[in-house]
């Protein structure tokens, strides 16, 4: 399955943040989505980095200060790992594990057009698993024509 497919039942929506947004909104936003990121975007919506509940954490035990007067920009990954629509949910495991990333933003001609989570891509690992164990106890039971 490719990444264009697992968007397209999943959802396409995408909340993001802008980089002068306060760390506060961030956490507001997180919570009211129940998310776990959220892809920072500027005033022209280019992506340009990404701001994670554990980016949140880190801040918290360095910086446990009024996080209304902490900007996104100053806190948010910049080196960013993307995918593209046409990248498969194989390889998009691959790199995330790789890379150690739970959240990969999916970009199609410079255009944020999704967000895939580590979570996203096992939902549909077990039930390509799910139905490849079905079919395979139908054909040992014989319930498949000869």
């Amino acid at each position: 399955m490719r990444l264009a497919e697992l968007l397209d039942s999943k959802g396409r929506a995408v909340y993001t943040i802008r980089p002068g947004d306060a760390i506060r909104d961030v956490v507001n936003r997180l919570v009211e989505h129940n998310i776990g990121a959220l892809p920072v975007v500027d005033e022209s919506d280019k992506l340009v980095g990404i701001i994670t509940e554990r980016d949140i954490l880190r801040l918290a035990t360095k910086c446990p200060a009024d996080l209304g007067a902490i900007h996104v920009r100053d806190y948010m990954s910049r080196n960013l790992v993307t995918a593209t629509p046409n990248a498969t949910v194989d390889d998009a495991q691959s790199v995330m594990t790789n890379r150690r990333v739970r959240h990969l933003p999916v970009v199609e001609d410079g255009k944020l057009v999704g967000l895939v989570s580590i979570g996203d891509l096992v939902k549909v690992k077990l039930a390509d698993a799910e139905f490849e164990a079905r079919h395979l106890a139908d054909f040992v039971m014989g319930k498949y024509p000869a």
